[in-house]
């Protein structure tokens, strides 16, 4: 019980107002249910697996916290309804199904207009993330450190690195993301890709050391990489479109192919 207090102690401190966690043991699995209260739109329960083990209790805190987060967010920024996303586990956003690009946790962008009253504060995400400013200059934080992430750059955070949107609020503009799960679950695991990423075993190697090893949070890109960054975000703009797992699948695929040559020095 005393490794269950100790992981609580460092899931509490960051847990957004209004989310409660409600955790029971039933040797030996232990169950996790959350419930969170959101202005207006009365209570949310978000979805988790039993758990076993310390670490596992511990990845799954991480990941329900910074879903609710996301949600506190959503429901309190002005930028609501300027926010889309298609999104797997508990991230927010328009459901895909399981055969619907496995491995993609969250896609999408918010827009926001006017002035802010939340950011979204220090979190982890258990897979790679890739930011981009579509629009405006956005104030991002990586494990303490600030930077201003401007239209035509990339903030790249590895698995579970600690990091923020908004200093402390958000900026006017458009943010977009994609967040791919690699099947890492403890810091010196390999990276596992989805199996429907079809570059070369020898160019995801090296594109896998270059995000691995990435000490450039935020990089230029070119304006080719940058247009296909948004193509890919923009199918969080019609969830109901036909095809809608290929169409990701597709441009995730050309965007891996064009951060490869980028890492290769093949584009500039």
């Amino acid at each position: 019980m005393k490794q269950l207090a100790d992981t609580w102690s460092l899931f509490a401190k960051g847990a957004p107002r209004g989310f409660m966690i409600f955790v029971w043991l039933t040797e030996p699995t232990l169950h996790i249910a959350t419930r969170m209260k959101l202005g207006g739109r009365g209570p949310v329960r978000m979805r988790h697996p039993a758990v076993t083990t310390r670490a596992t209790l511990l990845r799954e805190l991480w990941r329900l916290m910074t879903a609710a987060t996301m949600l506190v967010v959503v429901d309190e920024s002005t930028h609501d309804p300027n926010y889309l996303s298609t999104s797997s586990h508990s991230y927010p956003g328009v459901a895909l199904k399981k055969n619907e690009a496995p491995g993609v946790c969250s896609l999408g962008y918010w827009r926001s207009i006017g002035e802010q009253r939340r950011g979204l504060c220090a979190h982890r995400n258990e897979g790679v993330e890739l930011t981009m400013s579509l629009s405006g200059i956005t104030p991002v934080t990586v494990e303490g450190k600030e930077y201003s992430l401007q239209p035509g750059e990339l903030l790249v955070t590895r698995p579970w690195q600690l990091h923020s949107i908004g200093s402390p609020i958000f900026a006017a503009g458009k943010v977009g993301w994609l967040i791919i799960d690699v099947g890492v679950r403890h810091p010196h695991q390999e990276w596992q890709w989805p199996k429907w990423v079809v570059l070369s075993k020898g160019e995801m190697q090296f594109l896998t050391r270059g995000l691995r090893q990435n000490e450039d949070v935020v990089r230029a890109v070119p304006e080719t990489l940058a247009k296909t960054f948004e193509q890919l975000v923009r199918i969080a703009t019609h969830p109901d479109a036909p095809h809608r797992g290929s169409r990701i699948v597709v441009a995730v695929n050309a965007l891996l192919l064009e951060l490869f040559e980028l890492s290769a020095g093949r584009i500039t």
